[in-house]
């Protein structure tokens, strides 16, 4: 035990009329009586404990200096060993001396006068009474004066608190301006203050705690949510009754689960950020952000704006924010503002083009704008009015509040203002109140405690032990930060509360309820629980007026085609139908976008139907007519027109070389046939099949030509001879200019194999021909143009060869119409791929496939017609279907119908 005896000291005056205090130890110093309890722990600090409504514990503070220098004397005196065993004994004598004290000594003793505590001390209240913006007068806020002033007066009445001290209050209008509030301060130093209350808005807040912090003068602020203000070198003197702004963003994310939990729609898991530009706002966005992936909450945007106020641009301002907002389709909306801005937003949102406020929102407000200042109008700062049109566009409106007044005390207070001004309690009247409080637990302790000198130095240290219940609830701080420890209440504004029983004593224009409470290491509670049944719990409702979680899944309606009944329809729910993108898996209900719009979706073919202009389904009756017409009369007609006459000698088709003509009749149904490739919608069957048909029919037509010319100038011109058959001659020719075509053909396929995916065109999926393989984009675009650089080469060497064999007789060689023949192919290579490539560069699908088919039935008819009508007019109608025929004649007949079809050309 620690024994401080070196400290007491006799009076050699004597007051026999003064008798000294009761008390278990006394602590005699200076003249000086301090209360002083003993502890059996090393350590001479004993930390206060927690203060209550009733009840004090204290410790007196002996410090390590004095007992550094008690032990250095014991040491001095006795050595450890003589210590323990003379212990005993100086414990006796001690006790016999007190016994033995006589009259004198022990009246000397009494004689020890005792300081009592300070019966008054100033405390001063900064506190915006009429706050100005632009010399127009925007709010008053009487209401915390009132209370601060009644919270006093409580105290200095019940004496429970302080029993022999009186707190006088003094009170400066701070305006809302920084300027004001720092002088204040200066003013409550000259005033002797002991602490002050207030003030209430950030930016005064941050000039008063420095103010305080230099002038040593506690600080406690009701409402502040400026996050600088928890660095204590900076801001040592000031305490917030508001717990930490950031942990708004925790209760916002738990209120986002809760409802996600309840309803199971995913839409509360999506979410917007409308925030301010300032600090605190920021920092809460942030840590939303940061915590955002334990919930499993998406945030589709944050998007900031500037204030309202000094803006005159702040329509043209909001009007980017507010609709990238809609543009992410959320549902929900977490405001980040201040009571005005949440005002002017509310309002512009609410109109076209944004349609933000309503059944299939939720707005969510931290504590900034979830005060029923948001559907108040202070154009009459002395008696506010409900705007009953920001009354409904708030209705339903979600709030994260800092500690509300609550219990019968504070509706006795707020009764009792009502009755004496006619007015309504503000917000932050409840907390304010709880301020005064929380100060006079801190001089109460300072009191207590011993302190020679009651200020600011001695208080401040203090305060963070005040525990005790409030007007807010249980109002007490974390000891090392001197943070309060977090409560926040969960409001709800309702627009049909003057209805309802249970809202009996609130006054007409308090459309706020309380509707749960977040408490740390509690979590959310929304509504009545068997844990915490508050009855001043409401139960929670939304914009229509119930307490039913709307439905906000509900979209907006759509029209769409169904492919099986080949009709448009429309799900006036948004919901009902599930829109299939067209893949070729048969899609029945396909959006209305792809009716008409040149690309065909359905299996079926109806999106493309009838109705449309262009429609495929009419282009492909007409063209598949044509092509199959063309094709029975190339079987039937032009290829047994050819044997027969063969097989009967006549010279016409003999001198042409039959074997020649029947290439260009099989050669040209692979050409009509590649047509019906391109019909209905795309497939990788009928996309990987097109370039063989196709590309069979051109280069077997154009390798036949080339063959045939080559054959004519080896058996004119050329000093080699051979002795085979000129049809096998021919056969052989066309074969080896033939297979390297074929070889490109399945390099194509085998590398960049054609096929059918979806595909974004123009912004919109459809299922068409695409490169795929082991390329993909753009092999295909390559194969195909070597394709037709070798098709091109053939065109070339053909024209090369008619030149070499002009001077054969044509009888012979039909030089004029193999010329023709070719330059013609030629015109429809150059020609249609360069405008059938711009027209789908241009999306003009249809435009496209009209041009491709049409080059088809062209190309492969003109041949045709110009290597077999000359020869069934020489026949029928020259030679009368005789046999043998002059030479001369069929020169000139040969002669005669190529210069006709030239010109014709």
């Amino acid at each position: 035990r620690s024994y401080q005896t070196n400290t007491i000291h006799k009076h050699k005056q004597h007051d026999t009329d003064t008798k000294a205090p009761q008390h278990p130890h006394l602590c005699i110093s200076r003249g000086r009586i301090k209360q002083t309890q003993f502890t059996n722990t090393n350590s001479t600090t004993q930390t206060p404990k927690p203060l209550s409504t009733h009840t004090f514990a204290f410790r007196a503070v002996v410090s390590n200096k004095h007992k550094a220098q008690t032990q250095t004397k014991h040491a001095a005196l006795l050595a450890p060993t003589t210590m323990l065993l003379l212990r005993p004994f100086l414990v006796a004598l001690f006790c016999c001396s007190c016994i033995l004290l006589s009259p004198v000594e022990a009246q000397g003793l009494a004689n020890v006068t005792i300081i009592p505590p300070p019966a008054a001390l100033n405390i001063t209240g900064l506190l915006p009474f009429n706050v100005t913006l632009e010399d127009k007068t925007l709010v008053s806020l009487p209401g915390l004066k009132y209370v601060v002033q009644k919270a006093v007066d409580e105290i200095n009445s019940l004496r429970v608190i302080l029993p022999n001290t009186t707190l006088n209050v003094t009170f400066y209008n701070t305006n809302a301006t920084t300027t004001t509030s720092l002088a204040a301060v200066f003013a409550a130093q000259l005033d002797r203050s002991v602490g002050i209350i207030g003030p209430i808005y950030q930016d005064e807040c941050l000039n008063s705690a420095m103010g305080s912090t230099v002038l040593t003068i506690p600080n406690i602020g009701p409402t502040t949510l400026v996050t600088s203000l928890t660095n204590r070198a900076l801001y040592g003197y000031f305490t917030r009754m508001a717990p930490l702004p950031q942990l708004q963003s925790t209760v916002i994310l738990d209120i986002l689960d809760y409802f996600y939990r309840k309803s199971g729609q995913r839409q509360w898991r999506e979410v917007t950020i409308l925030s301010l530009t300032e600090e605190t706002a920021i920092l809460v966005a942030s840590n939303m952000f940061f915590s955002a992936p334990d919930y499993n909450i998406d945030i589709k945007t944050f998007q900031q704006f500037l204030s309202v106020l000094n803006n005159p641009n702040f329509e043209r301002n909001i009007d980017t924010p507010l609709q990238k907002i809609v543009d992410t389709k959320s549902r929900i909306v977490v405001a980040l503002l201040d009571t005005f801005n949440m005002q002017e937003v509310l309002k512009i949102s609410s109109k076209d083009p944004y349609n933000l406020v309503g059944k299939q929102r939720i707005w969510i407000c931290w504590s900034s704008c979830s005060g029923k200042g948001v559907y108040l109008d202070y154009s009459n700062i002395n008696k506010p009015k409900v705007n009953k049109e920001l009354l409904q566009l708030s209705s339903g409106l979600i709030g994260v509040s800092l500690p509300l007044g609550k219990g019968p005390k504070y509706l006795q207070l707020r009764d009792d203002y009502r009755e004496e001004t006619g007015l309504e309690l503000e917000n932050q009247a409840a907390v304010t109140f709880d301020a005064v409080y929380t100060l006079a637990y801190g001089i109460a302790a300072t009191i207590k405690n011993g302190s020679l000198v009651v200020n600011g130095i001695n208080v401040n240290p203090l305060l963070r032990f005040a525990d005790f219940q409030g007007l807010t609830g249980r109002v007490f701080f974390n000891k090392t930060s001197g943070e309060r420890f977090p409560y926040f209440d969960i409001v709800n504004f309702k627009t049909n509360t003057l209805d309802c029983p249970r809202c009996a004593g609130y006054a007409p224009n308090d459309f706020s309820r309380r509707v749960g409470s977040w408490i740390v290491n509690q979590s959310l509670e929304i509504g009545r629980s068997e844990i915490r049944n508050d009855p001043g719990i409401f139960p929670i409702t939304f914009y229509d007026g119930t307490s039913n979680i709307p439905d906000l899944d509900v979209r907006d309606p759509f029209d769409y085609w169904d492919c099986r009944d080949n009709e448009k329809k429309t799900d006036r729910t948004g919901k009902q139908i599930d829109r299939e993108t067209p893949d070729g898996d048969n899609p029945r209900y396909i959006d209305d976008k792809y009716i008409c719009d040149q690309y065909i979706d359905c299996n079926n073919m109806m999106d493309e139907g009838y109705d449309c202009t262009p429609s495929y389904v009419i282009g492909f009756i007409i063209i598949g007519i044509i092509a199959g017409l063309f094709i029975l009369a190339d079987i039937f007609v032009y290829i047994p027109f050819i044997i027969l006459f063969s097989l009967m000698g006549f010279r016409r088709i003999s001198y042409s070389l039959e074997t020649f003509q029947l290439e260009i009749a099989i050669f040209s149904i692979f050409g009509y046939g590649s047509i019906y490739s391109f019909f209905g919608q795309d497939h990788p069957v009928s996309c990987a099949f097109r370039p063989w048909l196709l590309g069979f029919g051109i280069c077997g037509v154009i390798a036949a030509h080339v063959a045939r010319l080559l054959r004519i100038w080896r058996a004119t011109r050329s000093p080699i001879k051979i002795k085979i058959g000129p049809s096998i001659e021919h056969l052989f020719y066309s074969i080896l200019f033939f297979l390297p075509a074929v070889f490109l053909l399945f390099l194509w396929t085998l590398i960049s194999t054609p096929t059918a995916d979806v595909e974004t065109v123009d912004g919109d999926k459809h299922y068409i021909c695409v490169t795929g393989g082991f390329t993909g984009p753009p092999g295909g675009i390559v194969f195909f143009f070597i394709l037709v650089g070798y098709e091109m080469i053939l065109l070339l060497f053909g024209l090369f060869i008619t030149f070499l064999i002009r001077k054969v007789p044509v009888r012979y060689s039909e030089k004029r119409v193999h010329t023709l023949s070719l330059f013609n192919l030629l015109f429809l290579c150059c020609v249609i791929i360069t405008v059938v490539f711009i027209l789908k560069a241009a999306n003009q699908p249809f435009a496209a496939w009209i041009v491709l088919m049409l080059a088809i039935l062209y190309g492969f008819t003109s041949t045709i017609m110009l290597h077999f009508v000359p020869k069934v007019v020489g026949i029928v109608y020259f030679d009368k279907l005789k046999r043998d025929v002059a030479n001369k004649e069929i020169s000139d007949m040969s002669s005669s119908m190529t210069a006709t079809a030239t010109q014709q050309h």
